[in-house]
């Protein structure tokens, strides 16, 4: 693992991704990973004989451990140094990850499966998150696959709730405050997290792409943006689907 690199991301210095953020997201974030799998290996991976994947932001490893464990040559980037070093354990070293910038990342080899799950890339400018898309491209083989999932804004905006609570006994409580901002597509999240009694504040930013914003952004680099899908279902795009899941060649 290389270095860790500071980044600017949208948190105001909150640790936004910290350990916390295992704990509190961890039953959102796992309930709908074995229909993401399934929708990955379906749609994507039985294209490809023995395909080398990347986890592009994998987070502490809910899809990538998943398609390790079946069998499948899968690496992880991410700027997490605990969550990376969760992946080690859990897979005994079995997995290897960068500890990395995604930025700027210089990979050692080229992937034929890039997958950036759970709308990753939207915690800063519009100018880091198209370098991020750019080294996604980087690396990529020809005839590659990008696998690229976002929030849908148009859902958000239609049944946007300014104040959000969720959690349980187990994993902690947290409380969102919202505030949309709708000329420069943004969502600026105040969250008051409750775990093990212990109370933290946190702050985050998101930008909300348009489905045409982010498709020209990822044109312009030299995506081919194949299909696009409002959920792992693999059911049609429309303002009604909670997701926006691009699946791009290179």
């Amino acid at each position: 693992m290389s270095a860790k690199v500071e980044t600017p991301i949208s948190d105001e210095g909150t640790d936004f991704f910290g350990a916390q953020y295992k704990e509190i997201y961890s039953h959102l974030l796992s309930r709908n990973v074995d229909v993401e799998i399934d929708f990955i290996r379906r749609k994507i991976l039985q294209t490809y004989d023995h395909p080398h994947i990347l986890d592009f932001c994998c987070g502490h490893g809910r899809h990538l451990l998943k398609l390790w464990q079946e069998g499948y040559q899968v690496d992880g980037l991410d700027l997490n140094r605990d969550f990376l070093a969760h992946i080690e354990e859990v897979s005994n070293h079995g997995v290897k990850t960068f500890l990395a910038d995604g930025r700027d990342f210089q990979p050692p080899r080229m992937y034929d499966v890039v997958l950036n799950m759970e709308t990753s890339i939207v915690y800063m400018s519009d100018e880091e998150n198209m370098k991020m898309l750019q080294t996604m491209y980087a690396c990529l083989k020809e005839g590659g696959t990008l696998l690229l999932h976002l929030a849908n804004r148009e859902f958000i905006v239609k049944y946007f709730h300014p104040l959000i609570w969720f959690g349980d006994e187990e994993t902690g409580y947290a409380l969102e405050r919202r505030q949309l901002d709708i000329v420069n597509s943004t969502i600026k999240i105040d969250q008051t997290r409750i775990v093990n009694d212990k109370t933290t504040k946190h702050v985050i930013k998101m930008r909300l792409y348009s489905v045409s914003e982010i498709t020209n952004m990822l044109k312009n680099i030299g995506f081919i943006v194949e299909q696009i899908y409002g959920d792992f279902e693999g059911n049609p795009y429309t303002v009604e689907a909670h997701n926006m899941i691009l699946l791009c060649t290179k």
